[in-house]
């Protein structure tokens, strides 16, 4: 009886511990969506190929104090300051925001020869934030302290491309396979394009199919399923995203690949 008692006791424990786990979790990316501490340059930095450092700023909308680290990835939210191997480093690395705060920073670039000439590069620009302890908060036993990071773009463009006009957005290519299960979107310009949507042209309750990036001079495969299919005539209405982060809505033709 005293052995069922402690076993009982031990899985009520291990139910208390996935709870409190699974409710972090959802409050952790809650943050992400809602994040205090922002990139003024709103969706995107855009950093001369040319130069060796480039000033930015962050702004603390919190109604209180945070620690806030920052620094340069090539890819998503698994990356730590630890496991990047990317040529920029931010300066200060690591700063203390007070609410409602804006602070200035650089971002520097170690080897310029690095990017190419011919397009634009993809990196992220990290914004990990946490609530400053106090001594009131120090003492609070039950209190659960959470990180909150945001990823901005920050694209490496050469001084001798211009920043995208719509004609770059209209140059997009969309093929749909002969099975019908993908649309590969081609992207030929030197830019990267960030994708709000693509949908059919048609009204349809199947509309977003794609939301993300296509790197210059290359394709992305996008899976699509039966009903966007049935909906699907020879034209797709898309939307991108450009500097200002207005989204630029085209239409575009599709072209079948053969079998």
């Amino acid at each position: 009886m005293q052995q069922q008692k402690y076993l009982s006791e031990f899985n009520n424990m291990k139910w208390f511990i996935y709870l409190i786990l699974m409710i972090g979790m959802l409050i952790l990316s809650l943050c992400r969506a809602n994040a205090g501490v922002v990139l003024n340059q709103q969706n995107r930095l855009i950093y001369d190929r040319d130069s060796i450092r480039q000033q930015f700023t962050v702004t603390n909308h919190n109604n209180y104090e945070v620690i806030t680290k920052l620094w340069v990835s090539k890819s998503d939210f698994s990356n730590s300051p630890d496991l990047t191997s990317v040529n920029f480093i931010v300066s200060p690395p690591i700063i203390i925001l007070k609410a409602k705060q804006t602070k200035s920073l650089h971002i520097i670039s170690i080897n310029n020869e690095q990017f190419p000439t011919d397009r634009e590069s993809l990196f992220w620009i990290n914004i990990e934030e946490q609530k400053k302890i106090t001594k009131n908060l120090s003492k609070n036993k039950n209190a659960m302290l959470l990180s909150m990071q945001t990823m901005y773009k920050v694209l490496v463009r050469p001084s001798h491309i211009v920043k995208p006009s719509i004609t770059a957005f209209k140059k997009q290519k969309f093929k749909l396979n002969h099975k019908g299960s993908y649309l590969t979107i081609t992207n030929p310009t030197p830019y990267v394009i960030t994708y709000n949507k693509i949908s059919p042209y048609k009204n349809c309750k199947s509309t977003i199919i794609f939301s993300g990036i296509v790197k210059p001079k290359s394709s992305h495969k996008v899976k699509i399923d039966k009903e966007f299919l049935k909906c699907l005539e020879d034209k797709i209405i898309y939307s991108n995203i450009d500097d200002q982060g207005d989204h630029i809505q085209n239409i575009g033709e599709i072209s079948k690949i053969p079998p």
